[in-house]
């Protein structure tokens, strides 16, 4: 991975954490209360913005084992979350 992608890539795994965070997008399709609680905070906004930072908190383009280490845990967050497959496919 050169330097211009893991900067691609890093901008935007930060700009859907904000956004996960802020609530400008949604993990999945508008829950009522009873489905949130039924599903409780295992795939709620701020799960899936813990998930990417500790995903992508190992991109470092000069250091092969933990790039591949990043694209292990990247595959498990689109597993789990395929909704935001697209923003990271490239990278997978």
């Amino acid at each position: 991975m050169t330097r211009d992608e893991s900067i691609i890539l890093a901008r935007r795994g930060f700009t859907l954490i904000r956004n996960l965070l802020e609530y400008r997008v949604s993990v999945g399709a508008q829950q009522t209360i009873i489905q949130r609680l039924l599903t409780g905070p295992k795939y709620s906004n701020e799960s899936a913005a813990h998930e990417l930072a500790e995903a992508l908190h190992n991109l470092d383009p000069d250091n092969d084992f933990l790039l591949e280490l990043m694209r292990r845990n990247l595959a498990a967050f689109v597993e789990k979350y395929p909704r935001f497959r697209a923003h990271f496919e490239e990278f997978l």
